[in-house]
């Protein structure tokens, strides 16, 4: 019975048993391989298994020093990157595309971006204004030594004139903040406007297409020095603690369950593959994979001393 079992041709034992396999499998519902608790819970455990292991964060700093390492390249991506995938990229990326404003808005008008957008206007605004309050240095050039003289001699005594620089730099600074204060929603929403109207869809694909373009001009040396600068290990390690303090919490439970409930599926596994055309390639590549285990299996002698042992009376 071994012999035959170990004849790996088409038509054989072991190709016979994988079909036979890979047609039970077909034929089986998708939510009848595992029961939604059963996964629920399997998930759950194998997530907090894996987040209390030491190799976590090693798996992580292996992948990432690998990774750097293969990175080593001065070439640029685009001409990396396979043709016709760089050519998809920026053909997906030209699409016409209008958010909606409320969406945008959501994402942008943030207390950080404010405050970038607060501290870029007003110290353009104040370096525009300083530039301004300063004629002593400037409208004094075209004037002859004598009235030269006498301008200075008013800037340094004080008083009423000699306050105006003074007195037009704080009014600046002050307006600059004003200023900035008040553009900052009507900065938002212009951005929000430009990005949600679909007048403007064409440029905002063009936008998006010379972003990719860029990021395709990038080398692969230059991303892994932009890898190591992120502190990726030291990023895991924080979401590591948060998903292990979320994982006690009782919301961890009852998130399992309801995903695993969404994922229920009525199809058997056969109807699914035909659904999106993949069951000759499944039933193919299936065959394949289980001969090869089979094979494994039936010449090893683990397997030989099991089926002595079955087939004893």
């Amino acid at each position: 019975m071994l012999k035959r079992l170990q004849d790996d041709s088409d038509g054989g034992p072991g190709d016979r048993l994988a079909q036979l396999m890979l047609e039970q499998l077909l034929r089986s519902r998708v939510d009848s391989l595992v029961a939604p608790q059963a996964l629920a819970a399997a998930a759950r455990e194998a997530l907090q298994g894996w987040l209390d292991s030491p190799e976590a964060m090693k798996s992580l700093e292996t992948s990432l020093e690998l990774t750097v390492a293969s990175l080593k390249s001065q070439a640029a991506l685009r001409d990396l990157v396979p043709r016709d995938v760089k050519a998809t990229l920026l053909e997906l990326a030209a699409r016409p595309y209008s958010p909606d404003k409320r969406v945008v808005l959501k994402i942008l008008d943030r207390g950080p971006m404010r405050e970038l957008i607060r501290t870029l206007v007003t110290d353009t605004v104040s370096a525009f204004g300083a530039r301004m309050a300063a004629p002593a240095a400037t409208v004094t050039k075209g004037l002859g030594g004598l009235a030269r003289f006498a301008a200075e001699t008013v800037k340094q005594r004080g008083g009423a004139l000699g306050g105006i620089v003074g007195a037009v730099e704080g009014q600046v600074e002050k307006r600059s903040v004003e200023f900035a204060d008040a553009a900052i929603s009507r900065v938002l929403n212009e951005i929000a406007d430009f990005i949600s109207d679909p007048k403007q869809a064409a440029d905002a694909a063009q936008l998006r297409v010379e972003a990719l373009s860029g990021a395709l001009e990038l080398t692969p040396v230059q991303l892994s020095r932009e890898l190591i600068n992120l502190d990726v290990p030291g990023g895991a390690e924080v979401l590591r603690a948060g998903l292990k303090r979320w994982l006690q919490s009782a919301d961890a439970t009852a998130t399992f369950e309801r995903v695993a409930q969404g994922a229920r599926v009525e199809q058997t596994v056969g109807e699914l593959l035909d659904g999106v055309g993949q069951r000759p390639v499944a039933l193919s590549l299936g065959r394949a994979l289980l001969r090869s285990r089979l094979k494994v299996l039936f010449a090893s002698p683990e397997y030989a001393a099991w089926l002595d042992e079955v087939g004893r009376p």
